[in-house]
């Protein structure tokens, strides 16, 4: 991306559910600001410690890179219009955005990457289509880590992500693998 998170405003689409919430907790402090964009904020747009809560998608024209959180892909299509273009974006998302709203944001310019979990020591058959085959939906990743460390690595993000990192587990952006 070339710039470090001092010079950079992180927006955050999802961010009031349990996995947006925690990330904006955790990225918090660590950017020049953070947009937690929510429908479930419903008229707020309330700056709390560098964190900006809103239900506002043009508060996205603030954002130099994003995350998309949502419960599904297509979740953001009504917000693609906001994306300045130039924003790089990571679909951390099942089901991953259709082809239709990825080619609505590449028509906008912005710059699309998929997050996923990698292990080599892994091999998922059938694989998932146009992934390789040591990418790992977080939904597996989850349960593979809580069969091997138990429910409580669930209490906290810390606590998963220290599991996830001390059994090999490591987080990537990739090209979306439909593009």
């Amino acid at each position: 991306f070339g710039r470090g998170s001092a010079d950079v405003t992180l927006g955050l689409l999802g961010g009031a559910g349990y996995t947006g919430s925690q990330v904006v907790a955790d990225t918090a402090g660590e950017f020049r600001g953070v947009v937690a964009l929510d429908p479930k904020y419903k008229g707020q747009r309330r700056f709390d410690c560098g964190v900006l809560y809103t239900d506002d998608p043009s508060d996205l024209a603030a954002v130099q890179a994003a995350v998309i959180l949502t419960r599904k892909g297509d979740d953001i299509a009504d917000v693609v219009p906001y994306f300045t273009p130039g924003t790089a974006v990571a679909d951390d998302t099942h089901t991953c955005i259709s082809p239709i709203v990825r080619g609505e944001l590449v028509e906008r310019g912005v710059d699309l990457w998929k997050a996923v979990m990698a292990d080599e020591r892994l091999r998922m058959f059938p694989r998932m289509p146009n992934f390789r085959g040591d990418n790992i939906p977080g939904c597996l990743l989850e349960a593979i880590v809580v069969l091997l460390r138990g429910r409580e690595v669930l209490k906290s993000p810390e606590a998963f992500f220290q599991a996830a990192t001390e059994l090999g587990f490591r987080a990537e952006l990739m090209r979306h693998p439909d593009d």
